[in-house]
């Protein structure tokens, strides 16, 4: 009778800190031991979502993934922002890359545009690039889906 006790209130433990390590928009397993600031698409359009068994790390990179509608999906990559910030690819011709465009947001400046052959969204925050692969996005849902990005206390 005692055993079964232990092992209830052990079960019982276990669950509670199970609840708590992951609990929040970003399970904490994932979170702990990184030092920039993390963010969460808190405002998503109707019919998107976050895919809460997509989070993940390599190394100190944090990925996740947003689903969309007609099976779409947008993997979301957060890093501390690096040293050797790369180059955004820029065109020389008068010609503008359709969909490209600058803006600001609440967290930061958004990119939306070409990098190498896929079509990309990055936001750099103060301390955090986020990078979003928006291929077969029109440019209106990309600047939605950056704008829905908040600090993810």
């Amino acid at each position: 009778m005692l055993g079964c006790i232990a092992a209830l209130l052990l079960l019982v433990i276990a669950s509670w800190l199970l609840f708590i390590r992951d609990s929040g928009p970003i399970p904490r397993r994932y979170a702990r031991g990184l030092d920039f600031t993390l963010y969460y698409p808190t405002t998503l359009p109707q019919g998107y979502g976050v895919d809460r068994q997509s989070f993940k790390r390599q190394g100190n990179v944090l990925i996740f993934s947003i689903f969309a509608p007609q099976n779409r999906n947008i993997a979301v990559s957060q890093q501390a922002i690096p040293l050797d910030m790369p180059v955004r690819q820029t065109t020389t011709t008068p010609l503008q890359i359709p969909g490209q465009k600058q803006f600001s947001s609440a967290i930061g400046t958004v990119h939306i545009g070409l990098w190498g052959d896929k079509y990309v969204t990055d936001i750099v925050s103060e301390q955090t690039w986020i990078i979003l692969n928006t291929t077969g996005f029109t440019a209106n849902e990309a600047t939605s889906i950056a704008r829905s990005f908040n600090r993810a206390d």
